[in-house]
């Protein structure tokens, strides 16, 4: 392909999460500066914004690929991600509602096993060896760090 001819499309989702990804670390950051500059309050906000900041630029360039001109398969591809997009956003909706009344690691579990199936996985013993082992590890570590109980079916 001709680099002349070549067209660059906006992915705009990619670009409204990168925006809200590095503005939420820059307004961290001037909230934990605004609070106090001594250096235990900033020690740790501050390097990881400026590293998220830099993260951020080195990536902008990928919400603008080029594109060869084909709009009527992109459009395709592009409607089925957005609609995987839509599936991922309700069930993680359902995960947050469902974490009461299913518990944190049964809703898990399930948030995790449907999130690889609507990600295009389908081998179920993958499926299932993973959403088993990040439960276990999540729920572990939340136990570990969270000094008050939360509803749990299993573990």
């Amino acid at each position: 392909m001709d680099r002349d001819n070549a067209r660059r499309r906006v992915e705009w989702g990619h670009l409204v999460l990168l925006a809200l990804i590095i503005g939420s670390a820059i307004a961290y950051l001037l909230d934990a500066r605004a609070t106090s500059t001594a250096t235990n309050n900033i020690a740790l906000v501050q390097p990881t914004s400026v590293f998220v900041f830099i993260l951020g630029l080195l990536v902008l360039s990928q919400a603008f690929p080029k594109t060869d001109g084909d709009d009527a398969e992109t459009r395709a591809s592009e409607r089925a991600e957005l609609i995987r997009v839509g599936l991922l956003a309700a069930a993680f909706g359902v995960f947050i509602l469902s974490l009461e009344t299913l518990g944190f690691d049964l809703a898990t579990l399930l948030f995790v096993a449907g999130g690889l199936y609507l990600c295009g996985e389908r081998r179920v013993w993958v499926i299932a060896l993973y959403a088993l082992l990040f439960t276990l590890i999540v729920v572990s570590g939340y136990q570990w760090l969270v000094p008050f109980p939360f509803p749990m079916t299993v573990l």
